[in-house]
């Protein structure tokens, strides 16, 4: 071992929530630093203009600084894919002169920093219990649909991942499970063969009362999940599906040639 060795790792950066926690270890004195990078650079607009490399190039700078790393220092990085966010850190310490390389497992410090992520994740009201299997995507997709206009400001919702996962077709029949049972699981079944309908069509395909459809439709609307709005006739709503983005929705289902169905006050 060297004596002046510092290991790198990160967690959060494949989870659906919250940003990702870096940490560093120096050895042989055992001097830990760790910083966070917010959801909010995983998010419009920031995403866009990858503030999260910014973000590392700054905890990078930190952690040399922090840790009175010199030439003689050896920078050990956890292994990455391409495109990963250590990539960056490990990027910014070669432009800086620093020896580095990557390893396969940071021991001790891949435990410290996957608690912090933990953590951070119960400190911001997700149940420990969502949190026990590192596979959770699905698992915190369903948990953010249960109230997604308080959860989803969690999300790393600049994801390609996140756009289309929360729109596919096998996940909506699972998030329909969550907003409202089988009759809405009988809805999205036949919205998931179309893109668009109106809502008499839903009504023949599935059975269920037009009413009924009608409210559970606000519903898939209200969370962004199908837009609405009236035929020409006005005696229909024309049901798209599914949005394009609709997490970041802004309910851009306008059409100016037809009347947009007002929201449930």
């Amino acid at each position: 071992m060297l004596e002046n060795e510092i290991l790198i790792d990160s967690a959060g950066w494949g989870d659906l929530v919250l940003g990702v926690i870096i940490g560093a270890l120096k050895l042989p004195s055992r001097q830990y630093v760790e910083r966070k990078i917010p959801s909010s650079s995983f998010q419009a607009p920031n995403f866009e203009n990858k503030r999260y490399l910014d973000d590392v190039v700054k905890i990078a700078d930190e952690i040399v600084d922090v840790m009175q790393a010199d030439k003689q220092t050896r920078f050990k990085v956890a292994h990455t894919i391409s495109g990963h966010i250590l990539s960056g850190l490990q990027r910014r310490l070669k432009d800086k002169g620093f020896n580095v390389v990557e390893v396969e497992s940071t021991g001790e410090l891949r435990t410290k920093v996957e608690k912090s992520y933990i953590k951070w994740c119960v400190e911001a009201g997700i149940p420990l219990k969502k949190l026990k299997n590192e596979s959770r995507f699905w698992v915190l997709l369903k948990w953010v649909a249960e109230e997604p206009k308080n959860r989803e400001k969690l999300v790393k919702t600049g994801w390609k991942s996140w756009q289309q996962n929360f729109v596919n077709r096998d996940t909506l029949r699972k998030v329909a499970r969550v907003l409202g049972g089988e009759d809405v699981v009988k809805i999205v079944e036949v919205l998931s063969h179309v893109d668009k309908t109106i809502d008499m069509e839903i009504v023949a395909k599935s059975g269920i009362r037009l009413n009924t459809v009608r409210r559970i439709l606000y519903r898939l609307y209200d969370h962004s999940l199908v837009g609405l709005r009236r035929t020409r006739d006005k005696k229909h709503w024309m049901v798209h599906f599914p949005l394009e983005a609709p997490v970041e929705a802004d309910r851009r289902v306008l059409n100016k040639s037809e009347e947009t169905y007002p929201r449930k006050a």
